[in-house]
């Protein structure tokens, strides 16, 4: 990387390009708890109140 400091342009682009990938991990803890939240007796539920529910699970959850 020091050999591409002076050209910030060349430097940029491989840090975009060589970047690591993230995990899927956050987004299937997200379908994790929506699976808990969306049962088949909630299945009729508005997609507002579905969002309340995501929102308040997570806020409580991260509370100390």
């Amino acid at each position: 990387m020091q050999s591409l400091l002076p050209y910030p342009i060349v430097a940029e682009a491989f840090k975009k390009s060589n970047s690591t990938l993230p995990t899927s991990v956050p987004s299937e803890r997200l379908f994790s708890a929506a699976k808990e939240i969306l049962t088949d007796k909630r299945s009729k539920m508005s997609d507002d109140i579905f969002d309340q529910l995501m929102f308040l699970r997570s806020a409580f959850k991260n509370s100390p």
